[in-house]
């Protein structure tokens, strides 16, 4: 039965990464790793490789957005651009709606030129599609009428009805949408048309929201035919003049790279991934399953045939003079002595016993007067004996039980 299971597991969790693979590989089709249309890094017709080449010259210190609205600062202009067809476009979530609407009250000027339900509902200002507007939409003002169920022509003129735009004349709108707003609202038209107003501005807060119908007249191939670069230097130069400008890459451009927690992130799955890592740590922690095989014992080293002390005394036994060697011995042993007590290093196993009687030290006394009868003993050819009775009197010594006389 746990065979089973654990088979079915992986069969699930491959399933799952197959499948999120197949859905970000269609995504990535569908945006591609290249510039899309209105993007600021196209350089062909329905790019605006041009418009952001203009803000560079103008100083405006153009910026790429490559990530979320919660990037943007408190003020500058922020430039959303879109054509028709731009498909692979990503929608603002209803959190960055929040985001950008708080960064126009803040003071931020928001020029949105072509995208479709980009702005924020509680604006009463909307880009639409034809199809979706018409009569019964709710669009309809004193000051403007109601857009028409059917587009317009492929290229509408726009007339200037705004002091910002006086010389201009009229502006080409290639394929526009249809710029709704509610009888609540007042924005200003900029630029006007039998089918509609084709530009507005709205006054947000301290900000100001303008909406274009088309991207157009920012494209690379009307950017000067169109009039299109003088519009928007008299715009940036009202509402951004000292810039940032950003333009938005991240939701109607390239973007930035994508990944699995970004996609799940965009889903909202991020806090059910996170209950099902929470799951998975518990189950482990249940089953108490080993991450690695086990560590084998290491193998107890084998044992000397003679102690430290032997060795010792053999190696000493083995020179020629055993008088020198117990001399060697004893001095090292007096030092040990000395040093663990805080006493003068210098002196024989005599003046040693002596200072460790005035300090009362009684088993330290007995240890040293042993090694005085082993420093005045005869060398033997046997050292190892020698050795171990100087070890056992340094122990005695060096106890930490001191005795002391009543």
């Amino acid at each position: 039965m746990i065979i089973w299971l654990k088979r079915v597991a992986v069969a699930a969790v491959l399933l799952i990464a197959l499948g999120a693979s197949a859905f970000m590989c269609t995504r990535v089709a569908a945006r591609g790793r290249f510039a899309t249309a209105c993007s600021t890094l196209s350089a062909g017709p329905a790019g605006t490789r041009g418009l952001f080449s203009l803000a560079e010259r103008d100083r405006l210190s153009p910026v790429r957005l490559t990530q979320d609205f919660g990037a943007l600062p408190r003020t500058g202009m922020l430039v959303a651009l879109s054509a028709p067809d731009a498909i692979e476009s990503r929608k603002p979530t209803a959190a960055e709606k929040r985001l950008l609407r708080r960064f126009v009250e803040g003071g931020g000027t928001l020029v949105v030129a072509g995208p479709v339900d980009y702005l924020p509902e509680d604006l009463g200002l909307q880009i639409h599609a034809y199809a979706e507007a018409g009569p019964g939409s709710g669009a309809q003002t004193d000051i403007a009428s109601a857009a028409p169920s059917t587009a317009p022509a492929q290229l509408v003129l726009g007339r200037s009805t705004s002091p910002l735009f006086d010389g201009l004349g009229a502006a080409g709108f290639r394929q526009p949408q249809a710029i709704t707003f509610t009888a609540s609202t007042a924005p200003v038209i900029l630029f006007n048309s039998d089918a509609g107003p084709l530009a507005v501005s709205l006054q947000v807060g301290r900000g100001t929201v303008i909406a274009l119908a088309s991207a157009s007249i920012f494209q690379n191939r009307d950017l000067v035919e169109a009039d299109g670069a003088p519009l928007f230097a008299r715009i940036a130069h009202q509402y951004a003049p000292r810039g940032p400008v950003y333009f938005d890459e991240y939701h109607l451009g390239v973007g930035e790279r994508r990944s699995y927690v970004k996609y799940l992130s965009d889903f909202g799955l991020g806090a059910v991934v996170a209950q099902l890592l929470v799951i998975a740590l518990f189950a482990f922690m249940r089953a108490a399953a080993r991450m690695g095989s086990p560590v084998s014992p290491l193998a107890t080293p084998p044992a000397g045939t003679a102690s430290y002390v032997a060795a010792i005394g053999a190696l000493y036994g083995s020179s020629k003079d055993g008088a020198a060697a117990l001399r060697v011995l004893v001095r090292d042993a007096i030092r040990r002595i000395a040093r663990h007590h805080a006493l003068p290093t210098q002196h024989g196993a005599g003046a040693l016993v002596s200072a460790l009687e005035q300090a009362r030290l009684t088993s330290a006394a007995n240890g040293a007067r042993a090694l005085v009868a082993l420093e005045n003993a005869a060398p033997t050819a046997n050292l190892t004996q020698l050795a171990r009775q100087i070890d056992h009197a340094v122990h005695m010594a060096t106890t930490d039980q001191v005795q002391t006389k009543g």
